[in-house]
């Protein structure tokens, strides 16, 4: 008989079951218990008869029992837009195994199919998952494999693989059987364990999920350092796993890990995590594992990675060779990956013999085949391999089973019927074949029921071909899931498909419940039925659902359900189930569960470094919990620790545990709370940077620096063997786990060896002090501040000459550069850094011979006001309808703010006006301009020093008006010469030529004349005795004037009449600058034509730049000097008479100011002095004026110092402090205007002290301290605080932190019980530390009190007539620490004195009291204690008597209470 089940044996007499295992019925003691003997271990005993079936019913009830669970598969892939499905089908079947007991097995398919199929496997009907024992895999090869790493004797039975997708289904069964077991393997003791882990699982797993499902077996890799390396896994779960990678054990952290990265990538329910290794190192290689988890299970797959180096290494084997069993003739192939540098030799042996045939060796993996072996080729194979280094060696069994009778085979589908569906009263064909020797045995199930035939059904077989014919279909009886069955003896395979017989009308036979209201976490069904069986379509608030989440659909024939498991908030909503053109719909209210622990805190230990994890389960997902450590809240800003929320699982990661870690922590959840103690194991401290041997020349300091493990370990400073005395000439800092001794001013008597001694382990280093050979009487400042962008200067004096010395930068030498010079001058030496940048900053040292001096250099971007470096009052010209863009420059830091502004309004950004501003310019762009844009413009630069404004005037060109008639100012009989007036309005545009036109008045043609400069012209070549008129049009960049009125008629004739010469333009006054080109024009009448002469101050001149043309006379002056300044006079003379027009040129320059631009804006040490040199330039001469603020400067001062030359002048104060910080300004006037330049100065120097220090809060081992920032910060931002304590009783000030600048408050911890500190706070600055501010002298002492008493009423339950349980309720307060434990005293009523009866543990509130005596009256008394000592007395009021008086259901009642108040403590705590 065969057990349809597992059982557990539940007596000594009964043995346990495996679902079918053979055994034999030896005895029936009765209807429910039977004696059996086992068929393979022949163990005997009794089991329950219930649990055994005959062979044949068995095989029956297996069948219908796995295809109902092959019906209820999940399928999660769909096939593509454009992809046909395709039914699974096996390429490849499962052969059977005879395996000895406790080898390793092997079960391989190959099934393909459209959607790529879901696999699953069985053993009987228990589906298997996935574990350490039985590992699956689907490769992209489509093999399909299940290993089972050791064979048990209860695995011998049938195996069958099962694949699934949306087109159908195929399996294919075989058998394992397992020979004679090993002595106790397989024991109950070890097999049931495995099997519980392995198998059991039921229907509401495959529904609900699956388990995480490897599809590629592991490979190890063999690869080259600094290679990039690929370790890929791909897997299916049900729901999302998660996936987590480690390295030999310990979790990969890509934070930490920079050349590491994982990425996990998904599609539906597969998976596909990949660990990318840029660059792989050696200390890289070793096993990685992935492992992903769901609430459906965990698997685990592990992949050795091996790294090559140029290093010689051993042989070492990443794949060893595996146990095989095949059937005699089947060719095998043996395989195992040995690596080694040299690459080994490898020998194969069988049976201890070597053997050579069949070989191979690719690379490190190594082969042999053997083609189609016989019985006697079975044996032990092992392969060693060996290089100089040494040798390994792996041994596998290969088992040759004799082969069955005329080739035979299990059976196989060749070919497969599909889903469809057919028409009511059409004919179902479900048409198939199949191979197999012996010919397989075929029949038909519909619905997982036998189906026989009839006269409408018809069953065709000729041993290959299968045929199900159906006719006359009918929907109520033919729709469902037709499966036909193959087997043989070898095996047994199967091919299912649904049909569906179509109908005109279905309904609704029974509807969808209309509202449910349901709490969440609960498993809700949706059901609903149909006239017939059809296929309905489920959608949630009007989205199909697809069935392959936490809901599933489930098509029993007419019922159609929805089932949905482990509902949450977002199920709710509105259901429809549609078929054909009817629905039915169900609202769905998922309502919230109040949150609560499931899982509660428990006390953890962790060792020193090691990561701490405290974790809680409650019972939905989106629970909020909150952590506190001792009564106070944890926040993501505790650097170590993390937050996880795994599901239902909340964890509290601390990473890097420090005994500071160690304490009570409490997890939150609404009113609920539980709590655990956290111990730390702390680790003794060590060293873990020694002390180094210091050479350093006499006067310099001399620094011995060590790193410990801890930051308050003891330690002992030690000079040549004797404790070392601590005072102004050794100075010790201790700055968390790094201590600092110095030797300030080194001298010959400090030579020695300094020691420091750290528990047991001590570190030594030798001192020598060497005579200087050269003094630097000017050494390097301790820090140089240097303006971002300007010169660092560096200045030594030697105390001899022709010394040579080294620059280092950051301890690197320097080379002389356009970056860095040096300046030799005598005993000086100079080192500058050009244009200092923020990577300029660090120590810059000066070496001369053994001498050496240092400073640290800062480089500051100092802030600056904006100042305009382009043209303040500038005018732009524009045409009408253009774009113009008016543009300010500036410098100034940081980038100020530009505002553009009318006479009338601010302008706001818009499609006509777009200012824009960048790092060196402010600009104004006016789209299409047009005539109200005209105008003036300011723009006002704003920075946080100040603003600065610039005037623009913009000006629209326009064409000019018409110009002057021309009138003649010479006629001859065939020329004339005429002379007009320039427009009066030349469109603000410079006139570029004019046109004249001229007509004879007799006839309509109008003669022109281009490209005429100036406003006379000579035409010549004219008729005699005609009249002629004319007129003029000025041309500017814009166009063309109207034309001039027409000159009145001029008639040319023989004789011409002289006249007198005349001015028509006379010469025009100029005010001009220096250096400047300009040009004096004037223009005369008269004839004939006069000549001209140039005079300057009544003195005739000569030069090669004056022009007469066209009676206009020109003198040009190429570049204007103080000399040009002068009277200029032009005469005209004829024979008539003469003439003459005279002008002045009066020079002016306003006056300008340049100052150097690293003299604008200075950061200066306090003590040094301030020098602002500045250049004047203007005429006449500017007067310079220095103000400080608005506070002229004078050198009435003792400091101050100013010294003025014709074009210099320059300003400096002396010893400077921080109260000269601020604005110095210089103006210029003269007669043509002021100008005005600003300095800004700021004077830095170490910060002031912090105002205060106070201590806020005390506990039992820390303090809490607060402090106010300092009045001054000395001019530069705070960079950090350092927070120092000091033990009174050692009298040794400690460095407990270095914080950030906006801290203001610290909470030192791991102090000392009674004793008594002080605290000082320092600010500090990239110039240095102020002095400290410290606080009172503390004491740490307890605040802690004593318990309040327990908390009754008291509980008496489990009474007997010597014993009985009390309990009590805890105590209301613990007085702020916990409750160590409870203490129970008792004594008989009529005694006067209280004995001891016991105590409990703080978290337990009830005592068993025994050894009383029946009918006697007793009273108690309850005590709490904690740390501080012991709380008043609960007494019990009543007397308790000892009897059994006490009924059942008192004591039931009771003990309800109890299990209450279990409840009560457990959350309490």
């Amino acid at each position: 008989m065969y057990s349809i089940c597992n059982y557990v044996a539940d007596n000594d007499e009964a043995i346990n079951l495996v679902e079918g295992e053979k055994v034999y019925v030896i005895g029936r003691h009765s209807s429910e218990w039977w004696y059996v003997k086992k068929n393979i271990t022949e163990e005997e005993g009794w089991v329950p008869a219930q649990y055994l079936m005959e062979p044949v019913e068995y095989t029956h009830y297996v069948q219908k029992k796995l295809h109902e669970k092959i019906d209820k598969l999940p399928v999660f892939e769909r096939p593509g837009p454009e992809e046909k499905p395709m039914a699974p089908r096996f390429i490849e079947k499962l052969q059977p195994i005879h395996t000895p007991d406790g080898y390793t097995v092997q079960f391989e398919c190959k099934v393909e199919g459209m959607p790529r199929p879901q696999i699953a496997w069985f053993r009987e009907t228990a589906i298997i998952k996935p574990s350490q024992d039985f590992q699956m895999y689907y490769d992209d090869d489509n093999v399909a494999t299940l290993i089972i790493r050791e064979v048990f004797p209860e695995d011998a039975g049938k195996f069958t693989c099962v694949a699934k997708n949306v087109a159908g289904f195929t399996s294919s069964t075989t058998e394992l059987i397992v020979e004679t077991p090993l002595s106790d393997h397989g024991s109950d003791a070890t097999g049931l364990s495995r099997k519980s882990m392995s198998r059991e699982s039921s229907l509401a797993d495959i529904l609900e999920g699956i388990p995480p499902t490897f599809s590629r077996k592991p490979k190890a890799q063999y690869v080259d350092e600094n290679t990039n390396v690929l370790l890929e896994c791909r897997l299916v779960a049900v729901p999302e796993p998660d996936i987590v990678w480690t390295f030999n054990g310990e979790e990969i952290d890509v934070k930490e890990i920079k050349n590491v990265r994982v990425v996990t990538e998904s599609d539906m329910h597969m998976y596909c995590s990949v660990v990318h290794i840029t660059k792989v190192k050696k200390s890289q290689e070793g096993t990685y594992e992935v492992i992903a988890t769901n609430r459906e299970g965990e698997s685990r797959l592990p992949i050795v990675l091996k790294v090559r180096t140029d290093e010689k290494e051993a042989p070492q084997i990443l794949e060893p060779l595996r146990n095989t069993v095949v059937r005699e003739g089947e060719s095998v192939v043996l395989t195992t990956q040995i690596v080694g540098n040299p690459r080994p030799k490898v020998t194969w042996y069988k049976d201890g013999k070597p053997i050579t045939k069949n070989t191979k060796s690719d690379k490190d993996t190594h082969t042999l085949t053997l083609i189609s072996p016989k019985a006697a080729e079975s044996g032990e194979y092992t392969v060693k391999a060996e290089n100089p280094l040494g040798s390994v060696e792996t041994t596998a069994n290969l088992t040759i089973e004799e082969p069955s009778s005329g080739n035979a085979e299990p059976p196989l589908f060749v070919e497969r019927f599909e889903e469809q569906s057919v028409p009511q009263k059409g004919t179902i064909r479900l048409p198939a074949k199949v191979t197999g020797n012996p010919v397989p045995e075929v029949q038909w199930l519909f619905n997982n029921n036998p189906l026989y035939p009839s006269q409408r059904i018809l069953q065709k077989y000729d041993g290959e071909s299968i045929e199900l014919i159906i006719n006359d279909a009918n929907p109520d009886t033919d729709s469902g899931d037709y499966k036909c069955i193959a087997s043989n003896p070898l095996g047994k395979t199967s091919h299912g498909a649904r049909v569906i017989v179509e109908v005109d009308e279905v309904t609704f036979t029974k509807k969808l419940k209309k509202t449910i209201s349901i709490e969440e976490i609960q498993s809700l069904t949706l059901e609903c039925e149909t006239s017939h069986v059809v296929t309905t379509k489920w959608f949630f608030n009007g989205k199909e659902l697809s069935g392959m989440d936490h809901r599933v659909v489930v098509e029993d024939g007419k019922v159609h359900k929805l089932v949905i498991r482990n509902t949450n908030l977002r199920d709710s909503g509105t259901y429809v189930c549609k078929v054909k053109n009817k629905e039915t719909e169900s609202t769905v209210e998922v309502l919230p569960r109040k949150p609560e622990f499931i899982k509660i805190l428990e006390d953890y230990e962790v060792t020193e470094k090691n990561t701490a994890i405290l974790d809680v389960e409650v019972s939905t997902d989106n629970a909020e919990v909150v952590w506190y450590k001792d009564g106070e809240k944890i926040t993501p800003e505790n650097k170590n620790v993390e937050f996880v929320t795994e599901g239902k699982v909340r964890k509290l990661v601390i990473r890097d545990t420090t005994i500071h870690d160690e304490g009570e922590y409490t997890c939150k959840l609404d009113e609920q709370e539980c709590s655990a103690e956290l111990t730390v194991i702390e680790l003794p401290p060590e060293i873990v940077k020694p002390l180094k041997d210091v050479t350093v020349t006499q006067g310099e300091n001399a620094v011995f620096e060590v790193e410990l493990s801890k930051g308050d370990a003891l330690v002992k400073w030690l000079k040549d063997g004797k404790e070392l005395p601590l005072n102004e000439h050794v100075q010790l800092t201790i700055d968390g786990k790094k201590q600092t001794l110095r030797i300030l001013d080194a001298k010959p008597t400090d030579i020695g060896k300094y020691s420091i001694q750290v528990g047991p382990q001590t570190s030594q280093a030798q001192l020598t002090v060497e005579e200087p050979l050269v003094n630097f009487v000017l050494p390097l400042p301790d820090v140089t501040i240097a303006t971002k962008g300007t010169d660092a200067e560096f200045t030594v004096e030697l105390s001899q000459p022709d010394v040579e010395v080294t620059w280092f930068k950051k301890a690197k030498p320097i080379k002389p550069n356009k970056k860095h010079e040096v300046f030799v001058e005598g005993t000086v030496r100079r080192f500058v850094i050009h244009d200092a940048e923020d990577d300029d900053a660090g120590d810059i040292s000066c070496t001369a011979a053994n001498a050496t001096t240092t400073s640290k250099l800062c480089v500051e971007e100092i802030q600056t006001l904006p100042i305009i470096t382009s043209d303040k009052d500038q005018t732009i010209k524009v045409k009408e309808n253009d774009d113009v863009t008016m543009t300010v420059k500036f410098t100034g830091t940081p980038k100020p703010e530009a505002e553009w502004s009318t006479t009338k309004n601010v302008i706001v950004k818009n499609k006509h006006l777009i200012p824009t501003l960048d790092e060196q310019s402010a600009t104004l762009t006016i789209k299409k301009v047009v005539d109200d844009d005209e105008g003036l413009y300011t723009v006002r630069l704003k920075n946080p020093v100040g603003d600065v404004e610039a005037t623009l005037n913009l000006i629209i060109m326009r064409k000019p008006t018409a110009p002057g008639a021309p009138e003649p100012l010479e006629v001859t009989h065939d020329s004339i010469t005429l002379f007009w007036k320039a427009p009066e309005d030349d469109g603000k545009c410079e006139i570029t030529e004019y046109v004249l036109e001229y007509q004879d008045v007799k006839e309509e043609r109008w003669i022109e004349i281009r490209k005429i400069k100036d406003t006379t012209y000579t035409i010549s070549k004219l008729k005699i005795e005609t009249e002629y008129v004319f007129r003029a049009i000025a041309i500017n960049d814009v166009g063309p004037s109207p034309p001039s009125p027409l000159s009145p008629p001029i008639r040319l004739v023989a004789e011409v009449k002289k006249e007198k010469p005349t001015v028509q333009e006379p010469l025009q006054d100029i005010v001009t600058e220096l250096n400047k080109e300009i040009t004096l024009s004037c223009v005369f009448g008269g004839i004939p034509e006069p000549k001209v002469t140039w005079k300057k101050n009544g003195e005739v001149i000569k030069t090669k730049t004056m022009r007469y043309e066209n009676r206009v006379s020109k003198y040009t002056i190429e570049k204007t000097t103080i000399e040009t300044e002068a009277t200029y006079t032009c005469v005209a003379e004829n024979d008539m008479g003469s003439v003459e027009t005279s002008c002045r040129i009066i020079l002016q320059e306003k006056p300008t100011i340049d100052i150097d631009e690293k003299y604008l804006a200075q950061k200066i040490r306090a003590g040094t002095t301030l020098n602002i040199p500045a250049t004047v330039r203007g005429y006449p001469q500017p007067k310079a004026t220095w103000y400080r603020e608005t506070t002229e400067q004078t050198t009435t001062t003792e400091r101050v110092t100013i010294e003025t030359t014709e074009t210099t002048t320059t300003y400096s104060l002396e010893k400077v402090t921080r109260e000269d910080s601020g604005r110095y300004k210089i103006t210029a006037t003269n007669t043509s205007g002021t100008a005005t330049t600003e300095c800004t100065i700021q004077v830095i120097d170490k910060p002031s002290r912090p105002r205060s220090i106070e201590i806020k809060e005390m506990k039992k081992d820390a303090i809490t301290l607060a402090w106010t920032p300092p009045i001054d910060d000395g001019g530069l931002e705070l960079n950090k605080y350092v927070l120092e304590k000091c033990d009174l009783q050692n009298n040794l000030w400690m460095k407990v932190a270095d914080l950030e600048k906006d801290i203001h408050s610290y909470a030192v911890q791991k102090l000392s019980m009674n004793s008594q500190y002080m605290f000082r706070v320092v600010a500090a600055n990239p110039v240095g530390e102020s002095e400290p501010v410290e606080s009172d002298p503390v004491t740490i002492t307890r605040k802690f009190e004593k318990p309040s008493a327990p908390r009754g009423p008291t509980e008496v339950f489990g009474m007997t007539d010597t014993a009985f349980t009390l309990a009590w309720e805890p105590s209301e307060s613990d007085g702020g620490s916990r409750i160590i434990e409870y203490i129970v005293e008792i004594k008989e009523f009529h005694e006067t004195e209280y004995r001891l009866l016991g105590s409990t543990t703080g978290n337990v509130t009830n005592i068993l009291v025994s050894d009383v005596i029946k009918d006697r009256a007793y009273q108690f008394k309850i005590y709490a204690k904690n740390e501080v000592g012991i709380s008043e007395a609960l007494e019990t009021e009543d007397k308790i008597v000892v009897s059994r008086k006490i009924s059942k259901c008192l004591n039931i009642l009771f003990y309800l209470l109890f299990l209450q108040r279990i409840v009560y403590i457990l959350l309490y705590k």
